[in-house]
């Protein structure tokens, strides 16, 4: 599809680019006194959606994950997580894995707080549990060299084993350094750019 404004966004069949001038609010159930900016989805023909979250003054999210399971980070500012009976307050760089058929409530949140969002249909695997509510702190997830590039780091922020479907990644790259990769991905990839690191969330199944 070719965008005929002025704008450095692009959507191609297999891949797009949304740029801030790009972003169009959306109104999510639940989701209130806060900006919600739809990034990708399954319309576009990604097997996943991922969402820009912005608060407002007294903001509140809240709902139930029924097929979909969702991964929230704090890109910056602080929010209360409350997942089916757990509670933690989130601050920049921690996140949350919610899993499918779960109740939560994000509340205390300063206004201004931006929230990552990805959300995919989970599919189970036979002879794998349904993974459990995740706390983490990227602070704490090691970013070793990626492909033995000292100018690549990865951190893998949730669990590399077949109960998740999902990957969410954080790839750190120094100025000049090129990921060698990239043209041969057939996963389904959602991306959020800020600065030299990329946050990344893919299926691990199916194609874009």
């Amino acid at each position: 599809m070719e965008i005929s404004a002025l704008t450095r966004s692009i959507v191609k069949k297999d891949h797009a680019i949304i740029s801030p001038d790009g972003y169009i609010n959306s109104n999510v159930p639940g989701w209130i006194n806060c900006r919600v900016n739809v990034i990708i989805n399954e319309a576009m023909g990604a097997r996943l959606c991922q969402t820009l979250i912005t608060a407002g003054k007294e903001a509140k999210l809240e709902g139930k994950t029924t097929a979909s399971q969702i991964f929230f980070y704090i890109i910056s500012g602080s929010a209360t997580a409350n997942i089916s009976g757990k509670s933690k307050k989130l601050i920049t760089g921690q996140f949350v894995y919610v899993p499918v058929s779960s109740l939560y409530l994000f509340d205390n949140i300063d206004e201004g707080t931006a929230i990552l969002t990805f959300h995919k249909v989970y599919e189970p695997l036979e002879g794998y549990e349904i993974p459990s509510v995740l706390f983490g702190d990227a602070a704490n997830i090691p970013g070793p060299e990626y492909l033995g590039d000292p100018a690549l780091r990865l951190q893998v922020l949730l669990p590399d084993n077949l109960s998740f479907d999902m990957a969410v990644n954080i790839f750190t790259y120094d100025s000049g350094a090129i990921c060698p990769w990239w043209k041969h991905i057939l996963w389904s990839m959602g991306c959020y750019t800020c600065r030299v690191r990329e946050f990344t969330g893919l299926p691990m199944t199916g194609t874009p």
